[in-house]
């Protein structure tokens, strides 16, 4: 996802709902999968404090993202639900493959980090939350 290959929003333009639900989804269902972390009670009290904060971020994250359609800001990259769902298959496929716990955490941040940028309506915010994503995914 690049600026100069996005077309440019205009007034009026908005990510929907129905264009965020992957992300919400994966929120939800990240927030699910460390909460069954939690309740297996394994890891030291700093792991499992880790998780608990990173749980609720997941969980934060969900209700803002579903909190209604977002306004883009017009004049920037018309971001689509199709971008979104590449963003967060691509987050899935890469952290449903880590084992090492820190590593899993920093990449779980990154795609929090991005989420948020959703919500700014800003694309080229969103953009570059994008590709700040891919880089930690592949670091």
């Amino acid at each position: 996802m690049t600026d100069a290959t996005l077309p440019l929003a205009v007034p009026g333009d908005v990510i929907s709902l129905e264009a965020l639900a992957s992300a919400v989804n994966y929120c939800n269902a990240q927030a699910d999968a460390l909460n069954l972390q939690l309740e297996a009670g394994t890891g030291s009290p700093a792991e499992l404090q880790a998780i608990r904060d990173l749980r609720n971020e997941f969980r934060i994250r969900a209700l803002d993202l579903s909190a209604g359609s977002i306004a883009l800001q017009a004049g920037e990259a018309k971001i689509s639900a199709e971008h979104i769902a590449s963003a967060v298959a691509a987050a899935n496929h890469t952290i449903a493959s880590i084992q090492a716990f820190n590593q899993k955490l920093a990449k779980l941040g990154a795609v929090l980090d991005f989420f948020a940028t959703l919500l700014t309506g800003d694309g080229r915010q969103i953009v570059a939350g994008a590709q700040t994503l891919k880089q930690a995914l592949e670091a």
